[in-house]
């Protein structure tokens, strides 16, 4: 799912910003590496010693948060029938996005996002 995300053609980059995503999928790629040789996976690690898992909770209990790069991530699943098992939400503090972020809505109008860096809104994407 990709509503509301803009990526920018690969041309538009600088190349620091291409080095750094390129760092960024190295690392990336060693996690899930690192998962796949002991047999896990990111979910799996996310709930792990989190007690039962409970519709609509977050997980792990109090969020991730970073503060050095002012993000912050938590999984859950909604109660209604999904094909998934849950998804992660991600989201960037306003201390982490320039200036010329412009405000925008959550799908139900209430959650207020601030949008920056790929000029569109990561809502949520299923695994």
């Amino acid at each position: 799912m990709t509503d509301g995300i803009r990526i920018p053609e690969l041309r538009t980059l600088s190349d620091s910003q291409l080095q750094s995503s390129l760092v960024a999928i190295d690392e990336i790629r060693e996690c899930y590496r690192v998962l796949k040789k002991g047999g896990l996976n990111i979910v799996g690690e996310v709930l792990r010693d989190q007690g039962p898992f409970y519709e609509m909770d977050h997980y792990p209990k109090d969020d991730v948060y970073d503060r050095e790069t002012a993000s912050q991530y938590y999984y859950h699943a909604h109660r209604e029938e999904q094909p998934e098992h849950g998804h992660f939400h991600l989201f960037l503090r306003n201390a982490a996005l320039p200036g010329s972020a412009e405000p925008g809505f959550g799908t139900d109008g209430e959650h207020r996002h601030r949008c920056g860096g790929l000029g569109g809104q990561i809502r949520r994407r299923a695994i």
